[in-house]
C-alpha cells in the first residue's frame, strides 16, 4: 500500500492541508522502525519519492531529523554505550532515512 500512498500524496498535494501532509509523513516515517525489513525499505523508498516531488519544508525537516538521529546514534557508539536501548530496526531505519535523503536528489548531494 505504501507506493499507492506516495502516488496519492503527490497527485493530491494541492487538495491536502499541511496538517494532513504532516500526519501522512509522520506515519510513513514511523514505518522506518517497523520490525519487518521489507516495510522499512518500502517506507524509505516512499519517503525518497515524496522528497522528490513533495513539500520542500517537510523534506527539509525530515532530512534534518534523520541527520540529527544519525549523529546521536554515532555519538552513542563512540562513547561505547552500545546498550542504549535502541533496537536494530530503529538504527536500520535511521540509515534508510539517510539513504532516502541521498536518493531523493541523485545528481546533487543534499546538505
Amino acid at each position: 500500500m505504501l507506493p499507492y500512498v506516495a502516488f496519492a500524496i503527490i497527485r493530491h498535494t494541492f487538495l491536502l492541508s499541511h496538517s494532513e501532509k504532516v500526519q501522512i509523513w509522520n506515519s510513513i516515517e514511523n514505518l522506518l522502525a517497523d520490525n519487518h525489513v521489507e516495510v522499512r525499505e518500502h517506507a524509505a523508498g516512499v519517503l525518497a519519492s515524496l522528497m522528490k516531488g513533495g513539500d520542500e519544508e517537510l523534506s527539509r525537516v525530515f532530512r534534518d531529523r534523520a541527520y540529527s538521529e544519525a549523529q546521536s546514534i554515532l555519538s552513542k557508539r563512540k562513547q561505547r554505550k552500545l546498550g542504549s536501548g535502541q533496537s536494530i530496526a530503529s538504527i536500520h531505519g535511521t540509515i534508510l532515512a539517510l539513504a532516502a535523503s541521498v536518493l531523493s536528489s541523485p545528481y546533487d548531494m543534499p546538505r
